[in-house]
């Protein structure tokens, strides 16, 4: 996957200024954020699988009632999530229950439920650490520095000529060839993201959760 000095490379050769002499990385750098938050809104308007993320075990302490500061950043829709002990395979975690508000109930060693409250995933709290895995859809992190990743593969055939067009536009000369060039991109970047949206995955089978859960199983 392509890094933001990939499309800025790819943006100074359109710019005929290999060697960014008048188009430093300072200069294209706010170019190239505009360029890619396009491209993460239109990703997100159909909807595509890239978008979709399972995070790495997410410790919870005893007692706590949130993620904390260890919710990601870039949630924008919390799907499921699982839990299990501290240190166990994932393999072992099991499903928690979604609701609309936690439950008036008495503290277990188990999270059990859990809840997408003021964009906060919010818990009835466990009496002792557990560990939770989270399934969203999250938008792809702004690029700040040269070496942080696009998130998106092939995103410089896009953001590259988008931040030409930019450029040329900022100094009042003509962009429309560019631009057709980022557009056609564009869509071919959104269509091939959306075929493999929609290809078959094998799904692992459905296992029993554990007797002390009851009601329905959100997924």
């Amino acid at each position: 996957m392509a890094q933001a000095l990939q499309a800025i490379k790819f943006a100074r050769t359109y710019l005929n200024d290999i060697n960014g002499f008048t188009w430093n990385d300072a200069t294209l750098m706010p170019l190239l954020q505009l360029a890619h938050n396009e491209l993460v809104q239109k990703l997100e308007i159909n909807r595509t699988g890239l978008l979709k993320v399972q995070s790495s075990p997410i410790l919870v302490p005893a007692l706590a009632i949130t993620l904390g500061t260890s919710q990601p950043s870039n949630i924008i829709n919390p799907i499921s999530m699982i839990e299990g002990a501290v240190g166990d395979d994932p393999n072992n975690f099991e499903d928690m229950i979604k609701v609309t508000f936690i439950p008036y109930e008495d503290q277990t060693e188990y999270l059990t439920y859990w809840a997408w409250i003021g964009q906060l995933i919010t818990f009835l709290g466990a009496t002792e650490d557990r560990s939770v895995i989270l399934r969203y859809e999250g938008s792809l992190a702004t690029p700040q520095l040269l070496t942080d990743q696009l998130g998106c593969i092939f995103a410089e055939n896009y953001i590259g000529p988008r931040i030409a067009s930019l450029a040329f536009t900022a100094t009042g000369k003509d962009n429309k060839v560019i631009q057709a060039l980022a557009d056609r991109n564009l869509h071919q970047i959104v269509q091939s993201q959306v075929t493999n949206d929609q290809r078959p995955v094998r799904r692992r089978g459905y296992r029993s959760a554990k007797s002390s859960y009851s009601g329905n199983w959100g997924r």
